[in-house]
């Protein structure tokens, strides 16, 4: 096994989260563990050894993401974060983000996207927690462009990879519904299937 050292918690402000592994103890034992270790160090200066398999550092979403996933695969599991989580001093703190299948780059990323979709919505649907608002995303782009009219076919051929239905519109009809007022050049694509997720509430359930 991996073993992690901790020296002074108290000075280095940071905090080791072990996430739910082999042993099957609860999140809420794991968190009670935590804030024990943190109490020890606090009150003694000790120096104290965590083993486990895998040491995640950063608990970002990525970071948290990773640390669930390894625990639910049954790897002995610890996401260390610099500062108590969940806090906001990161990139992923904040309300909402924006997801969708839509991809007008490389085509190679539209399969991990898909994955991506689909784990959030399993994850709202094991936790019971409201983690995804649907809200479709409007994609438009000037039809003189080359570039940007290849951009928005690949966002046609992305969605429908993936198991949705893009809708083509021309510009006055865009405009009219999302009270739009783009050229007589441009054509627009929406995809039904993207959304809001709750960012927040994403990392705490991650977490």
């Amino acid at each position: 096994p991996l073993a992690t050292r901790i020296t002074k918690l108290e000075k280095s402000g940071h905090q080791y989260v072990p996430t739910l592994g082999r042993d099957n103890r609860s999140a809420s034992q794991h968190k009670y563990f935590c804030l024990e270790v943190n109490r020890v160090m606090a009150n003694h200066k000790e120096e104290m050894i965590l083993e486990c398999e895998v040491v995640v550092v950063g608990g970002g979403v990525m970071g948290s993401s990773a640390a669930h996933y390894l625990a639910e695969y049954g790897r002995d599991t610890v996401l260390i974060d610099q500062f108590p989580l969940p806090h906001t001093r990161g990139s992923s703190g904040g309300h909402t983000r924006i997801t969708r299948l839509a991809n007008y780059g490389d085509p190679a990323l539209t399969a991990i996207m898909k994955e991506s979709f689909d784990r959030w919505l399993q994850l709202e649907r094991q936790s019971g927690v409201n983690l995804f608002r649907p809200a479709p995303l409007l994609a438009v782009g000037s039809v003189s462009s080359g570039n940007t009219g290849h951009e928005l076919d690949n966002v046609t051929a992305s969605i429908h990879a993936s198991g949705s239905t893009p809708e083509a519109l021309d510009v006055a009809s865009a405009n009219q519904r999302f009270r739009t007022s783009f050229p007589s050049n441009y054509r627009a694509v929406v995809d039904p299937s993207a959304g809001v997720l709750m960012a927040d509430k994403c990392l705490k359930t991650l977490q």
